[in-house]
């Protein structure tokens, strides 16, 4: 790697969150607040105090929590197929609804209509139109082989892309009507996580087989294999600075990763980010703030490590955090 002057590049700072590992990490939409999962709590945050303004708890495991448009709701996702809808500010309970068999994994929020897609141990996408306590499963979407671990809308909302253990990502197009789909395929393992570009022309997957990929949505082609993580890379997401579009990761080997997508360079690694509190922490969940240059990652060790990013300096360079 090229060296860069002397000098620190990122900003840190840590929220100590959970005692156990952060499952989930997602920004709000005004970037105001974050909300972390472990266990059986999503905890919403303040980003400008670093206070914690909420906590919902749960009879059971949360794997994912989104919130709605307008950051008023938050969606849940949990280990026994439920579907919580809370107003986080009243930590109040909308309700609670049964969708999948088995864990119920992830869920997504289209963009601009009242409709939801949720995934599942159960191998399934359900795509559900919602009315504040009404909700309706419009479609279910079957054709992967194992559970669904994670899934997207596209930035317009006419494509889903789910992302499987049975190593394969599926591109749905017509899913209020119909099963068609496009197949892509090229991770040797398990599939964890996927994220549509700001223009939906793009997608970045990664999963167990230390793999990050960057994918042509309109023809399922290839356009980069990100190599360099050593372990599991549980979280990716495309990070837009000075008007490129990057792509940005985090593993079990304790790092972030930066790349630049077209050409398939690893431009900055920030290494042993879940060690600062102790030696052991793996990274499990990311999501990123372009607008604030900020990248949040949540660790085994049940911190949340907000990182600022000097968009200035930011070629080829490797930081540690030990």
């Amino acid at each position: 790697m090229m060296e860069q002057p002397a000098g620190r590049i990122i900003n840190s700072h840590c929220i100590l969150s959970h005692d156990q590992w952060i499952e989930h990490c997602t920004f709000s939409h005004s970037k105001r607040q974050i909300a972390t999962c472990s266990y059986n709590t999503v905890t919403i945050w303040d980003l400008n105090s670093n206070d914690k303004v909420a906590q919902l708890t749960h009879n059971e495991c949360i794997w994912k929590a989104q919130f709605s448009k307008h950051d008023s709701t938050i969606y849940c996702t949990s280990s026994e197929g439920n579907l919580y809808i809370w107003k986080w500010k009243t930590m109040k309970l909308i309700s609670k609804n049964k969708i999948h068999s088995g864990c119920a994994f992830g869920c997504a929020i289209h963009p601009t209509k009242n409709v939801i897609a949720t995934c599942g141990f159960d191998t399934l996408v359900k795509v559900i139109n919602m009315k504040y306590k009404t909700l309706k499963i419009k479609n279910t979407l079957q054709g992967h082989r194992n559970a669904v671990e994670h899934l997207e809308f596209s930035p317009c909302g006419d494509i889903i892309a789910s992302c499987s253990k049975d190593k394969t990502i599926r591109l749905w197009q017509n899913y209020l009507k119909n099963n068609s789909h496009k197949i892509l395929k090229n991770h040797s393992k398990w599939v964890l996580y996927c994220k549509f570009s700001s223009t939906g022309s793009f997608l970045v997957s990664c999963g167990s087989d230390r793999m990050v990929i960057v994918w042509d949505v309109e023809t399922g082609t290839i356009i980069e294999w990100l190599c360099g993580h050593s372990n599991i890379v549980w979280g990716c997401a495309f990070f837009k600075m000075n008007n490129r579009e990057l792509v940005v990761s985090c593993s079990s080997d304790r790092s972030v990763r930066i790349w630049e997508p077209k050409f398939g360079h690893e431009i900055y690694a920030i290494k042993e980010v879940g060690a600062i509190k102790d030696g052991t922490g793996q990274l499990y969940a990311i999501d990123v703030n372009s607008s604030e240059n900020t990248i949040a990652v949540g660790s085994h060790n049940g911190s949340l490590h907000i990182l600022t990013i000097d968009s200035n300096n930011v070629l080829f360079k490797t930081e540690n955090f030990s």
